[in-house]
């Protein structure tokens, strides 16, 4: 939906997605990176910050997703403390 334009309602997919699979990580970092797309930092930062501190049962390739999508996402905010993050 959202490559054919239509981003509203590729935002009301992901969310009724997210709202049956809350936990889902591919979904939450591919929710999260739609929302980056979109200029929607601080929603995409939230899912992100909200994956990490979720759950620690995590495997490794889940966790460097999460990691790596957050990094995205504070590359985005334009301040040096974000930078930093994004960058440890």
């Amino acid at each position: 939906l959202d490559a054919l334009g239509a981003s509203d309602e590729a935002r009301a997919e992901y969310q009724r997605a997210l709202d049956q699979s809350p936990e889902d990580v591919s979904l939450l970092t591919e929710a999260a990176r739609f929302l980056r797309r979109r200029d929607q930092i601080a929603e995409s930062e939230r899912l992100c910050r909200n994956l990490l501190v979720s759950d620690s049962r995590r495997t490794s390739e889940e966790l460097c997703r999460i990691h790596r999508e957050t990094a995205a996402t504070l590359a985005c905010r334009d301040d040096a403390p974000a930078m930093r993050e994004a960058l440890t």
